[in-house]
């Protein structure tokens, strides 16, 4: 953001962070409501973090019709509405949440939205709930972006969100080809490399909240991030990683696609208890990995080699299974020529975290190795 204006819009939302609870808020709202019709809105909107309660069920609490409480909860938005100081009070919340939503191109998930705005987290249910009445009844200008590939979102009531599935289609299609997961700083490289992007950006300005002339490449980078976080076939992964929902790799449920991926981003051999610990860390979902089972799946998947005394490290980083005196032979088959001591301990440290003596002492074996008169060593005939 380099506009003055944006560094101001920038300042009030800093400010309304630190100074709004929009628990207070609503609450404040329902303040200037009698107490049945209050109810009426906490239950049905499940203020309290329960779940939202039927018009039935409300009813039969009342002692009315569930066509009663209908009538009581439209009368009772209508009323909060026309509160003579609810414009006032509204006008920095829908500012902050109309220029939000602009800065990302005109369209933003429920979830980002809500946390962007108020720094509040979606797995909070009451609070989610309370943004989602904030949202739906309370701000006129923006409305649900409604498209079948996409989560829940909120869009400015002008904008066309058939526009941003084309975007999406292109994401996936680099999904597709690429078979990886991405930071969004290359999926910006990539969708940006396209002719497609090239073709299309013109028109994508033309559709664009901004005016023309004030849109710049972030607006247009902060769009593309706005609907990978809209997608409902894309996510995104505790690493910061984007790819497709489906893949392991970004989705994983099984422990040990959890640990193969804590182990790649670590990028060296782990002990099982750290590797337990860290799959712990990550918190991929709500389940707490314990050590005994991390070493199970260690052992079963085919994906990770024991190098040291309880250590594993990943196949793909060049480690075999095997005794020392396999990963020995290995080395001197690989090597193609004569190698002395140091250099085969050199080249099984790359492989296998062992100590010089047991290699030494696996060097041993003359079934499988011999030593030349010069102290080097061939694999034996």
């Amino acid at each position: 953001m380099d506009s003055i204006l944006e560094k101001v819009i920038q300042s009030q939302k800093t400010e309304m962070q630190e100074q709004f609870h929009l628990d207070e808020f609503i609450n404040a709202l329902l303040g200037w409501l009698p107490q049945r019709e209050s109810r009426v809105i906490r239950f049905r909107f499940g203020f309290d973090g329960s779940k939202p309660l039927t018009l039935q069920k409300i009813g039969a609490m009342l002692e009315v019709t569930r066509e009663r409480v209908r009538q009581i909860e439209r009368a009772s938005i209508v009323k909060i509405k026309q509160h003579p100081t609810f414009p006032q009070v509204m006008k920095p919340i829908r500012h902050v949440i109309i220029e939000e939503i602009i800065q990302y191109g005109g369209a933003r998930s429920s979830e980002h939205l809500q946390y962007s705005v108020f720094h509040a987290s979606h797995e909070h249910p009451g609070y989610d709930r309370m943004f989602h009445f904030l949202t739906e009844h309370l701000i006129d200008d923006i409305v649900p972006a409604r498209h079948p590939s996409l989560n829940r979102a909120w869009q400015l009531k002008d904008v066309k969100i058939d526009h941003y599935a084309q975007i999406l289609d292109e994401l996936m299609d680099i999904f597709f080809l690429e078979q990886e997961p991405l930071v969004f700083e290359e999926v910006w490289k990539r969708f940006s490399g396209r002719q497609f992007y090239k073709d299309y950006r013109q028109e994508w300005m033309g559709f664009h909240p901004l005016p023309d002339e004030e849109i710049t490449d972030d607006h247009l980078r902060n769009n593309v991030h706005a609907i990978l976080e809209m997608a409902r076939d894309i996510s995104q992964n505790p690493f910061g990683e984007w790819g497709l929902k489906s893949w392991p790799s970004i989705a994983p449920r099984r422990m040990s696609d959890k640990i193969y991926l804590v182990l790649k981003k670590h990028g060296s051999p782990l002990h099982f208890q750290e590797i337990t610990d860290l799959v712990n860390k990550v918190k991929f979902d709500h389940k707490v990995a314990h050590a005994p089972t991390v070493h199970n799946e260690l052992i079963l998947d085919k994906r990770f080699v024991l190098i040291g005394r309880g250590i594993y490290a990943l196949k793909e980083w060049g480690y075999r299974e095997g005794v020392v005196a396999d990963v020995i032979a290995e080395v001197l088959r690989d090597a193609a020529t004569p190698l002395d001591r140091d250099q085969i301990v050199e080249e099984v440290g790359k492989r296998r975290i062992v100590k010089r003596g047991t290699v030494y002492l696996a060097l041993s074996d003359k079934t499988r190795f011999q030593r030349l008169s010069d102290g080097r060593y061939i694999l034996a005939s």
